[in-house]
Protein backbone atom coordinates (compact mmCIF):
# COMPACT_ATOMS: atom_id res chain seq x y z
CA UNK A 1 0.00 0.00 0.00
CA UNK A 2 1.20 3.47 -0.74
CA UNK A 3 4.43 1.93 -2.63
CA UNK A 4 4.44 4.03 -5.51
CA UNK A 5 3.60 7.96 -6.05
CA UNK A 6 0.70 7.90 -3.39
CA UNK A 7 3.31 7.52 -0.66
CA UNK A 8 6.10 9.75 -1.96
CA UNK A 9 4.26 13.05 -3.26
CA UNK A 10 4.97 16.05 -1.17
CA UNK A 11 1.55 16.23 0.59
CA UNK A 12 0.74 20.06 0.29
CA UNK A 13 -2.44 21.12 0.72
CA UNK A 14 -3.63 24.58 -0.07
CA UNK A 15 -7.35 25.71 0.52
CA UNK A 16 -7.95 28.61 -1.97
CA UNK A 17 -5.35 27.73 -4.82
CA UNK A 18 -8.16 26.04 -6.84
CA UNK A 19 -9.04 27.52 -9.93
CA UNK A 20 -12.34 28.23 -11.67
CA UNK A 21 -14.93 24.71 -11.60
CA UNK A 22 -12.12 22.82 -8.96
CA UNK A 23 -12.25 25.70 -6.36
CA UNK A 24 -15.01 24.13 -4.75
CA UNK A 25 -13.38 20.64 -4.58
CA UNK A 26 -10.12 22.31 -3.35
CA UNK A 27 -12.21 23.82 -0.40
CA UNK A 28 -13.57 20.69 0.68
CA UNK A 29 -10.53 18.67 -0.01
CA UNK A 30 -8.96 20.88 2.42
CA UNK A 31 -11.55 20.62 4.79
CA UNK A 32 -11.98 16.61 4.24
CA UNK A 33 -8.05 16.10 4.86
CA UNK A 34 -7.99 18.13 8.32
CA UNK A 35 -11.19 16.16 9.46
CA UNK A 36 -9.98 12.47 8.37
CA UNK A 37 -6.89 13.47 10.23
CA UNK A 38 -8.37 14.19 13.21
CA UNK A 39 -10.75 11.08 12.91
CA UNK A 40 -7.44 8.38 11.93
CA UNK A 41 -5.17 9.68 14.24
CA UNK A 42 -2.34 11.02 11.23
CA UNK A 43 0.36 12.58 13.37
CA UNK A 44 1.80 14.03 9.88
CA UNK A 45 -0.94 16.39 9.46
CA UNK A 46 -0.55 19.72 10.34
CA UNK A 47 -1.29 23.59 9.08
CA UNK A 48 2.14 25.58 7.80
CA UNK A 49 2.69 28.42 6.62
CA UNK A 50 4.00 29.12 3.36
CA UNK A 51 6.57 31.62 1.79
CA UNK A 52 7.28 32.99 -1.38
CA UNK A 53 11.42 33.14 -1.66
CA UNK A 54 13.33 34.96 -4.48
CA UNK A 55 17.05 34.52 -4.91
CA UNK A 56 19.10 37.61 -5.24
CA UNK A 57 20.98 40.34 -2.40
CA UNK A 58 19.64 40.29 0.72
CA UNK A 59 18.68 43.24 1.81
CA UNK A 60 17.55 44.87 5.44
CA UNK A 61 14.08 43.19 4.67
CA UNK A 62 12.74 41.08 7.11
CA UNK A 63 12.66 37.20 6.16
CA UNK A 64 10.13 35.08 7.95
CA UNK A 65 11.87 31.87 8.07
CA UNK A 66 14.57 32.58 10.66
CA UNK A 67 16.89 29.48 9.33
CA UNK A 68 16.72 30.73 5.73
CA UNK A 69 19.95 31.74 4.92
CA UNK A 70 22.13 32.73 2.21
CA UNK A 71 21.06 34.93 -1.06
CA UNK A 72 17.53 35.47 -0.30
CA UNK A 73 16.12 38.67 -1.64
CA UNK A 74 12.46 38.34 0.07
CA UNK A 75 10.82 35.52 1.54
CA UNK A 76 6.72 36.49 2.11
CA UNK A 77 3.69 35.16 3.27
CA UNK A 78 1.88 33.37 0.03
CA UNK A 79 -1.64 33.29 2.06
CA UNK A 80 -3.13 33.04 5.59
CA UNK A 81 -1.19 30.98 7.84
CA UNK A 82 -4.32 28.45 8.34
CA UNK A 83 -4.87 28.08 4.55
CA UNK A 84 -2.13 25.99 3.79
CA UNK A 85 -1.52 22.86 5.27
CA UNK A 86 0.99 19.19 4.91
CA UNK A 87 0.38 15.90 5.85
CA UNK A 88 3.07 12.81 4.51
CA UNK A 89 1.42 10.71 2.27
CA UNK A 90 3.00 7.42 2.94
CA UNK A 91 1.30 7.84 6.52
CA UNK A 92 -2.31 9.42 4.98
CA UNK A 93 -2.64 6.39 2.87
CA UNK A 94 -2.09 3.84 4.83
CA UNK A 95 -4.28 4.87 7.69
CA UNK A 96 -6.90 5.01 5.38
CA UNK A 97 -6.18 1.52 4.22
CA UNK A 98 -6.42 0.58 7.37
CA UNK A 99 -9.74 2.26 8.16
CA UNK A 100 -10.90 0.35 5.37
CA UNK A 101 -9.91 -3.00 6.53
CA UNK A 102 -11.46 -2.67 10.00
CA UNK A 103 -14.75 -1.96 8.12
CA UNK A 104 -14.58 -4.90 6.45
CA UNK A 105 -12.98 -4.24 3.58
CA UNK A 106 -10.52 -6.68 1.74
CA UNK A 107 -7.17 -4.88 0.27
CA UNK A 108 -5.33 -7.18 -2.41
CA UNK A 109 -1.83 -6.39 -3.01
CA UNK A 110 0.12 -8.09 -6.06
CA UNK A 111 -2.57 -7.64 -8.22
CA UNK A 112 -2.95 -5.57 -11.49
CA UNK A 113 -6.49 -4.61 -12.80
CA UNK A 114 -6.36 -5.45 -16.34
CA UNK A 115 -10.07 -4.29 -17.49
CA UNK A 116 -14.16 -4.87 -16.38
CA UNK A 117 -16.62 -7.10 -17.29
CA UNK A 118 -19.76 -5.18 -18.56
CA UNK A 119 -23.27 -6.86 -18.46
CA UNK A 120 -24.39 -6.31 -22.44
CA UNK A 121 -23.64 -3.73 -24.53
CA UNK A 122 -22.91 -0.64 -22.89
CA UNK A 123 -24.36 -2.26 -19.86
CA UNK A 124 -23.22 -1.78 -15.87
CA UNK A 125 -20.17 -3.73 -14.30
CA UNK A 126 -20.42 -6.53 -13.07
CA UNK A 127 -16.97 -7.54 -12.23
CA UNK A 128 -13.34 -5.94 -12.64
CA UNK A 129 -10.43 -8.13 -14.10
CA UNK A 130 -7.13 -8.58 -12.50
CA UNK A 131 -3.84 -10.79 -12.80
CA UNK A 132 -1.77 -11.61 -9.90
CA UNK A 133 1.20 -10.32 -10.75
CA UNK A 134 3.36 -14.12 -9.84
CA UNK A 135 4.65 -15.66 -12.76
CA UNK A 136 2.53 -18.01 -15.00
CA UNK A 137 -0.89 -16.28 -13.00
CA UNK A 138 -3.87 -16.29 -14.76
CA UNK A 139 -6.55 -13.57 -14.83
CA UNK A 140 -9.56 -14.16 -12.69
CA UNK A 141 -12.66 -12.15 -12.20
CA UNK A 142 -14.00 -10.25 -9.06
CA UNK A 143 -17.84 -9.66 -8.95
CA UNK A 144 -18.81 -6.16 -7.90
CA UNK A 145 -21.91 -3.95 -7.69
CA UNK A 146 -19.79 -0.78 -8.62
CA UNK A 147 -16.11 0.21 -9.37
CA UNK A 148 -14.38 3.12 -8.08
CA UNK A 149 -10.86 4.19 -10.41
CA UNK A 150 -8.19 5.76 -7.71
CA UNK A 151 -5.76 5.70 -10.28
CA UNK A 152 -4.29 8.90 -10.25
CA UNK A 153 -2.98 10.00 -13.67
CA UNK A 154 -3.06 6.67 -14.83
CA UNK A 155 -6.79 6.64 -14.50
CA UNK A 156 -6.81 8.17 -18.04
CA UNK A 157 -5.66 4.98 -19.33
CA UNK A 158 -9.18 3.00 -17.83
CA UNK A 159 -11.74 4.92 -20.30
CA UNK A 160 -11.57 2.36 -22.82
CA UNK A 161 -12.99 0.13 -20.30
CA UNK A 162 -16.36 1.58 -19.85
CA UNK A 163 -17.02 1.59 -23.60
CA UNK A 164 -15.11 5.72 -24.13
CA UNK A 165 -12.53 6.62 -26.64
CA UNK A 166 -8.79 7.31 -25.66
CA UNK A 167 -8.13 10.38 -24.69
CA UNK A 168 -12.40 10.54 -23.28
CA UNK A 169 -10.44 11.22 -19.53
CA UNK A 170 -7.76 13.61 -20.04
CA UNK A 171 -5.09 13.91 -17.66
CA UNK A 172 -2.03 14.94 -17.15
CA UNK A 173 0.91 14.32 -14.92
CA UNK A 174 4.17 16.18 -13.44
CA UNK A 175 7.15 13.99 -13.28
CA UNK A 176 9.84 15.65 -10.94
CA UNK A 177 12.81 14.58 -9.04
CA UNK A 178 12.62 14.76 -5.07
CA UNK A 179 14.75 14.42 -2.16
CA UNK A 180 14.69 14.14 1.56
CA UNK A 181 17.11 14.95 3.70
CA UNK A 182 17.37 15.35 7.66
CA UNK A 183 16.31 18.73 8.78
CA UNK A 184 18.18 21.12 11.16
CA UNK A 185 16.81 21.66 15.13
CA UNK A 186 15.88 25.23 13.89
CA UNK A 187 14.01 24.16 10.64
CA UNK A 188 12.02 21.67 12.65
CA UNK A 189 11.50 24.38 15.15
CA UNK A 190 10.18 26.69 13.12
CA UNK A 191 8.57 24.89 10.08
CA UNK A 192 7.59 27.21 6.87
CA UNK A 193 7.32 25.08 3.59
CA UNK A 194 8.69 27.00 0.46
CA UNK A 195 7.79 28.18 -3.12
CA UNK A 196 11.14 29.40 -4.46
CA UNK A 197 11.78 31.15 -7.58
CA UNK A 198 14.00 30.48 -10.60
CA UNK A 199 17.56 30.02 -9.74
CA UNK A 200 20.56 29.77 -12.19
CA UNK A 201 20.29 26.39 -12.97
CA UNK A 202 16.22 26.96 -14.28
CA UNK A 203 14.85 25.18 -11.21
CA UNK A 204 12.07 26.12 -8.89
CA UNK A 205 12.20 24.34 -6.02
CA UNK A 206 9.71 23.44 -3.76
CA UNK A 207 10.70 22.63 0.34
CA UNK A 208 8.21 21.03 2.52
CA UNK A 209 9.72 20.45 6.38
CA UNK A 210 8.11 17.13 7.76
CA UNK A 211 6.83 17.02 11.68
CA UNK A 212 9.56 14.05 11.54
CA UNK A 213 12.57 16.15 11.08
CA UNK A 214 12.85 15.10 7.17
CA UNK A 215 12.77 17.75 4.57
CA UNK A 216 11.33 17.17 1.47
CA UNK A 217 12.68 18.98 -1.88
CA UNK A 218 11.32 18.46 -5.16
CA UNK A 219 10.84 20.76 -8.62
CA UNK A 220 14.82 19.53 -8.69
CA UNK A 221 15.89 20.32 -12.24
CA UNK A 222 12.67 21.15 -13.72
CA UNK A 223 9.27 19.13 -14.36
CA UNK A 224 8.20 16.53 -17.11
CA UNK A 225 4.38 16.88 -18.44
CA UNK A 226 3.29 13.39 -18.81
CA UNK A 227 0.32 12.35 -20.81
CA UNK A 228 -1.37 10.05 -23.77
CA UNK A 229 0.93 6.56 -24.28
CA UNK A 230 3.64 7.46 -22.00
CA UNK A 231 0.98 6.53 -19.21
CA UNK A 232 0.19 3.71 -20.69
CA UNK A 233 1.87 -0.10 -20.28
CA UNK A 234 5.21 0.20 -22.43
CA UNK A 235 5.16 3.29 -21.94
CA UNK A 236 8.42 4.94 -19.75
CA UNK A 237 5.51 5.65 -17.13
CA UNK A 238 3.40 3.41 -17.98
Amino acid sequence: VASAASGQAGGFLARDWGDGATSELHEKSFAMHKELAEALGVASYRAIPTLSVRQGRRDDTRVEAPWLDGDVSSAKLMDAPDATAQVTPLELTQKLAEAAAALGCTIRTGVRVVGVHRDGKGGAVSAVRCVAEAADAEEESLECDAVLVAAGVWSTVTSEWFGLGRGAWPLTGIKSTHVVWRARKAVAESPYALFCGEDANGCHLEVYPRPSGDVYVCGIGGSDYVEGDRLREGGDCG
